[in-house]
């Protein structure tokens, strides 16, 4: 006999021990993070406003009258905020890309056995234009 996983398909009169399946349940709630994640990633870079708006809510300092051109193909490096700094009046192109560190690290790590720290403070002054990577 077969035993049907899914409480909607069993007959009512049917009294056995219902399990849901633990790390299946885990793996969808992972899933459903992630997808809500990204659903937000999105809602965020709908237009340059709410993106500065989320950028800043994150802890990075951006004058007024900045602009992003396409905020969906801007990638800013959001894990070290308080590295990030954008003055005012300053228009960034679409593919434009911030980070706060490099891979150097991972070299190191594979020669050497240990992190090396290569994070360093990027700074935009304002009324510049950054074009098109």
């Amino acid at each position: 006999m077969m035993v049907q996983k899914w409480f909607w398909m069993l007959p009512l009169d049917t009294k056995i021990k219902l399990e849901i399946p633990l790390l299946f349940l885990f793996q969808y709630m992972i899933k459903l993070s992630s997808i809500t994640a990204h659903i937000l990633d999105i809602w965020h870079r709908r237009n340059s406003r709410s993106y500065i708006a989320h950028l800043r809510s994150l802890g990075i300092r951006i004058g007024d009258g900045c602009i992003f051109r396409d905020p969906l193909t801007t990638r800013i490096d959001v894990s070290r905020p308080a590295l990030v700094s954008i003055g005012s009046n300053v228009d960034m192109n679409t593919y434009f890309q911030i980070l706060t560190h490099d891979w150097a690290s991972f070299v190191f790590r594979n020669k050497y056995h240990d992190f090396v720290n290569s994070s360093g403070r990027v700074e935009i002054g304002s009324n510049i234009y950054i074009g098109t990577n």
